[in-house]
């Protein structure tokens, strides 16, 4: 029997009388003051005695009833309606007070929320970073709808959300409200009752039921098609298999159960699931409700304490030695200026004493005060005469430092970094024995990791795994430098820029962790630079250790697949919301390692390189590993199509000669293996966006970031690109020398005359400002090239001569 909504109308309406006696509080049996079945003339003497007190007791029940609804809803229900849309907002929140308080404190209790809102629900925060899948949706009737158009739907997730617009209609249009209660009942069945154990058992004799029912309206009205279909009785293993399929028909039930006048055509049609509605009491809700609280363990305090108590035994057996390395892993030792000033030898520390450390410009500014401390210290020993004589030295700040001056900053700059076992792990990809430190500083690294790891031993385990997240808040420019700071919408500073959000997610698919991870066993309120909110699933395996203040710190090394990330709202801010499990860091590398298969095969082909050339290389190992991987598509491809493709040929032919490499990478570029040959200005490049290494005739692009004066990451690579083409003329020139092309005289009479006139930073030396020029003119932005054909032609002609050179070559 094909059940019409129109039929159903009829059937609802004729029944109008049945339906309002049926519509009182659901699931919760109220006493009836005004009598009941049964021999009403041996009690009616006694039943009117009491009927004042039996009267008072049920207004006494129902008020509190109602005061508990009203406070359940206080937490969950958010009001997002403007003043004049009061009527409108009034008529959604009476639906909601149809729905049982008890199912209601369910949602509560698994952190869900209602936002009754205006307009377009897909424009809600919580659904904006719908897939266009999921904004396919259909109603109660199996009809399609778009979501847009639609006005109800149930958010399924850790923290389900429920946005229903706000609309007069629900009071008239019973259709609309049955496909609230539709929603809702998703919400009951899939987020609420499928985490309980055996959630179907008891539902079980109902489909079987209705399916052996000696006409097919029961199934008519509730059943998928896959239900409909299934040859023999339903099975608990069938049902565990197609959860979802048992879900919808809970869903179905529950809508025709709540909404008043489509309650008796549940009854008529299908009433073994009208029966189970109906005993579906208090006393079942309330097991439910504690077996989801024991199980989801949504006690912060409970949470907490059971990790303790897992981790008990590990935190009573570490020694002074152990519980201090782990204090040492959380603060960084900042460096003391008696122990440096102690290890200077007398001949560095006069120089010390008299060098202009404003203009050394690889210092951070955070460097030159501390240097500058040490000045002072040092400075003590002088006597008035040599004082005054240093202080008419330095009044000529723009003096620029001797190389000898040069040479004792940059040693005295590794003296002055803080020792910071995280920091370096990051920096370095966990890769310690990169030299971009000095010796014994990196032994000491080396043995305080290895205590570390061999510290924590303990996994977190299968009874515990499955049934926590824990949390992490982040700063932005932690992860990506390059929208960090457009993410924050700049007009609005407690919201989210969307148009940067979607940029942000749509290359977030995996992520590593190189460092020791430490997060919260609860999630705690966000600083003020903290809008990354990170909500982690653990593995079984993954070990870890317990902090003091409800810390874990888990063991470095480990992947993280992204399941979702979305724009959530807290205390009147929003925050982006990254849902991450931990897996093998094993499966993020194989992710890895095919990418770069495919991008090598995608190149190789059109470059007209060998098959099997290894052009570009991922060296990505942190927490925003997949951008590395995604953009250097975009990158690649802006380069392609800004420069003539016989140039890049021809350059990209010289250094894959020199087994030069494209790297992509997000540990600091002294860390690379292309640079170790590249030493002497391993200082300067710490903190390098890109850098061209001729040794190695490579490119290596740090990212994601951008440089001061670039708009992102494809202008540095043509920027380091433009590098390469200087260093391949050079080569052309004079193939036994092998010089760079900017050090020839005819160009560095062009840098005395122009070399001031396009950026600041090409104003820093010769082969810098050839490397912007040849930037600017192969911009997308028309306006930058012809700024390098107007302020700086005698450049402009130079690069293009040394074009024409090496393609004609």
């Amino acid at each position: 029997m094909n059940i019409k909504k129109e039929f159903i109308k009829v059937i609802s309406m004729s029944c109008l009388v049945t339906a309002i006696t049926l519509s009182g509080p659901v699931f919760i049996p109220l006493v009836q003051g005004a009598g009941g079945h049964g021999d009403v003339g041996m009690h009616v003497k006694e039943k009117e005695k009491n009927k004042d007190e039996n009267k008072r007791k049920d207004e006494e029940r129902n008020k509190t009833q109602e005061e508990h609804l009203k406070e359940i809803m206080k937490h969950i229900v958010k009001i997002e309606v403007k003043g004049e849309e009061a009527v409108k907002k009034e008529a959604a929140e009476k639906l909601l007070e149809k729905v049982p308080s008890d199912v209601l404190e369910m949602y509560k209790a698994i952190g869900g929320k209602i936002y009754i809102v205006d307009g377009d629900i897909t424009k809600h925060i919580s659904l904006e970073a719908l897939s266009e899948d999921k904004k396919k949706i259909k109603d109660i009737y199996g009809k399609d709808a778009l979501l847009h158009e639609h006005y109800v739907y149930a958010k399924e997730g850790y923290e389900p959300v429920l946005v229903i617009q706000s609309s007069e209609d629900y009071v008239e249009n019973t259709e609309k409200a049955l496909n609230v209660y539709y929603e809702i009942g998703k919400i009951l069945s899939r987020d609420i009752l499928s985490k309980i154990n055996q959630p179907y058992q008891k539902f079980l004799d109902v489909l079987n039921t209705i399916k052996n029912a000696s006409d097919s309206d029961g199934q008519d009205l509730l059943f998928t098609n896959q239900l409909k279909e299934h040859p023999t009785d339903f099975s608990v293993e069938f049902l565990e298999q197609n959860s979802n399929e048992v879900q919808e028909v809970f869903a179905k039930a529950f809508a025709y159960y709540i909404e008043p006048q489509h309650r008796d055509v549940l009854q008529l049609y299908a009433p073994e699931a009208f029966n189970y509605m109906d005993k579906f009491n208090e006393q079942e809700i309330n097991l439910s409700l504690e077996e989801l609280k024991d199980q989801r363990m949504l006690a912060r305090y409970e949470k907490w304490e059971k990790i303790k108590q897992h981790y008990q035994h590990w935190s009573d057996s570490l020694s002074e030695e152990g519980r201090g390395l782990l204090k040492k892993l959380q603060i960084p030792i900042e460096p003391k200026k008696d122990d440096i000033i102690h290890s200077l030898s007398q001949e560095e520390k006069e120089l010390l004493k008299r060098i202009q450390i404003d203009s050394s410009d690889f210092l951070s500014t955070e460097e030159k005060e501390f240097l500058k401390k040490l000045q002072i210290d040092i400075r003590d020993s002088l006597s008035e005469e040599e004082k005054e004589l240093l202080n008419r030295i330095q009044v000529d700040s723009s003096n620029p430092l001797s190389e000898k001056e040069k040479e004792f900053l940059k040693k005295l700059k590794l003296d002055i970094q803080p020792y910071d076992i995280n920091q370096r792990l990051q920096d370095t990809g966990g890769l310690i024995d990169s030299p971009s430190i000095n010796l014994d500083v990196r032994k000491q690294y080396k043995r305080d990791i290895q205590n570390i790891d061999a510290l924590l031993h303990q996994s977190i385990g299968s009874t515990l795994y499955n049934k926590i997240y824990l949390y992490e808040n982040m700063n932005i420019n932690n992860l990506t430098a390059t929208l960090g700071a457009d993410l924050v919408d700049s007009t609005d500073n407690t919201k989210i820029n969307r148009g940067i959000f979607n940029e942000f997610k749509k290359n977030f698919k995996y992520s590593i962790s190189s460092n020791y991870m430490i997060v919260d066993i609860n999630e705690r309120p966000a600083l003020d630079n903290e809008r990354l909110k990170w909500r982690i699933q653990l593995s079984p395996d993954t070990r870890a250790g317990y902090l003091e203040n409800g810390k874990l710190i888990l063991q470095r090394n480990i992947g993280l697949e992204i399941k979702d990330v979305q724009i959530i709202k807290q205390s009147e801010k929003e925050y982006i919301r990254i849902d991450a499990k931990v897996v093998p860091k094993s499966k993020i590398d194989t992710k890895i390692q095919e990418a770069q298969l495919n991008i090598n095969q995608e190149w190789n082909k059109a470059l007209g390189l060998p098959k099997y050339t290894k052009l570009i290389t991922f060296n990505v190992h942190n927490r925003y590993a997949s951008n590395i991987v995604e953009s250097a598509y975009l990158i690649l491809n802006e380069w392609k199509n800004n420069i003539q493709s016989d140039l890049i040929k021809k350059v990209t032919n010289y250094l894959v000669d020199g087994n030069g490499r494209f790297v992509f990478t997000d540990i600091t570029l002294p860390n690379i293996a292309e640079q170790y040959t590249h030493q002497d200005e391993i200082y300067e490049q710490v903190h390098s966006k890109g850098l061209y290494v001729p040794e190695s005739r490579s490119i290596l692009l740090h990212g994601p970031s951008k440089g001061v004066e670039l708009r992102n990451d494809s202008e540095g690579f043509i920027h380091e690109f433009g590098h390469a083409v200087d260093d391949y003329a050079g080569y052309l020139l004079d193939k036994n020398q092998s010089d760079l092309v900017t050090n020839s005289k005819k160009f560095i009479d062009i840098f005395k005359e122009e070399g001031s006139n396009l950026t600041s930073y090409g104003r820093t030396n010769e082969a810098e400002f050839f490397a912007e020029a040849f930037r600017l003119m192969h911009s997308t932005d028309h306006a930058e090239r012809l700024k390098v054909q107007k302020n700086a032609p005698k450049t402009f002609q130079f690069i293009n001569d040394q074009i024409k050179f090496i393609i004609n070559s």
